[in-house]
């Protein structure tokens, strides 16, 4: 191997293994949805323009149906599946995970395209898939963590997300051979970016279609209806409840009294001329 080889190795291996360090960062605010739609929108954006310019247009056309399918399952499926992960496990674990997805290539080979597995690769898929299972043993556990995903639940989205992996591998050897590769990234990216923009958007439809429950905080909390009143107004104005849930909430509290004094009652009067 030459020197120029291994930097390339060394530096591959670094910006591949920090994705999962800024996907333990970022996930917790963006959303795994969100931020896999963000990434690979970027790296569409980016490698399209190159492939159009290289002439791969007609590539592009012909072998449309193909690529999407591999970006569905080498991008967007299996980054989504690593995003979930990244709420409950460490990046370390999840990068550890991630390298099982030459096992699931190995063995979909063998079940798909009919490869023949030597007794060394027997061994080797044999030892991998048990350190798969002695890592994961203590990690075990259903209860949810304080984003609600348990750390089994993420461990099963990562080695998920590697089966993806496996697939996508067999796949583009059986359907894509012979296609330019900058064609199949740029068109798988491109595909991947369309599916997880049509989720992020029926995630934002179904959350403007959901109410906001009502959010009333309870230190300090209001001792006078005028000061109930105002902390409901704050809340809508601050977006964290609707009208209708202070209406109802205002029906159920009883907070709009009779007036106790003539005065009172006048303003009220005066005020409801104006609303």
């Amino acid at each position: 191997m030459k020197p120029t080889d291994l930097a390339e190795l060394i530096a591959l291996a670094a910006i591949w293994g920090a994705s999962f360090l800024f996907m333990r960062i970022a996930v917790p605010e963006l959303g795994p949805l969100a931020l896999t739609a963000l990434r690979v929108g970027i790296a569409s954006l980016c490698l399209l323009p190159l492939a159009l310019w290289h002439g791969h247009r007609g590539a592009l056309r012909t072998h449309w149906q193909a690529i999407a399918i591999v970006g569905l399952f080498n991008s967007a499926l299996p980054f989504v599946f690593f995003g979930v992960a990244a709420l409950a496990i460490n990046a370390g674990l999840s990068s550890i995970f991630n390298a099982t997805a030459p096992l699931w290539g190995a063995l979909i080979a063998w079940l798909w395209l009919h490869d023949k597995l030597s007794p060394s690769r027997v061994l080797g898929l044999f030892i991998g898939f048990v350190g798969v299972v002695f890592l994961a043993w203590d990690k075990a556990s259903f209860k949810p963590g304080d984003h609600g995903v348990s750390e089994g639940l993420a461990i099963g989205a990562c080695l998920l997300a590697t089966l993806c992996y496996g697939f996508a591998a067999n796949y583009t050897k059986q359907r894509l051979t012979g296609v330019p590769p900058l064609a199949v990234a740029a068109g798988s990216q491109a595909a991947a970016t369309a599916v997880l923009v049509l989720g992020v958007a029926l995630k934002i439809r179904s959350y403007l279609r959901t109410p906001a429950p009502l959010k009333i905080p309870t230190t300090p909390a209001p001792t006078t209806q005028g000061g109930v009143a105002l902390r409901l107004a704050r809340e809508v104005l601050d977006g964290k409840s609707t009208l209708a849930a202070v209406a109802d909430h205002a029906l159920a509290r009883n907070i709009d009294q009779p007036p106790v004094s003539g005065r009172q009652e006048y303003l009220e009067n005066w005020v409801n001329r104006f609303c």
